[in-house]
């Protein structure tokens, strides 16, 4: 695993991100060991069990897929939208 470079905590934040934005986890409950935890038994727990609800998690943990492609937008890109 690759943790110095992001390649595996930064898409499994997103899937956490999106589950929280989805109502499907509560942000308080979500730990720090969630990122460090094996392939299998994170894509088990968060992304095999709610595929169903939110199909595009696995694009979303291999990487392929962002915030922005799946309509999530920061605050700051609605900011500067605005403007």
């Amino acid at each position: 695993m690759d943790f110095l470079s992001g390649k595996v905590d930064y898409p499994r934040c997103l899937v956490i991100k999106i589950l929280i934005l989805k109502g499907l986890l509560i942000e308080k409950d979500v730990r720090v060991s969630t990122v460090t935890t094996t392939d299998e038994y994170f894509l088990n727990k968060y992304v095999s069990k709610y595929e169903e609800v939110v199909p595009q998690l696995l694009d979303v943990f291999n990487g392929n897929v962002g915030l922005a492609e799946l309509g999530y937008e920061s605050e700051e890109q609605r900011m500067s939208n605005l403007l």
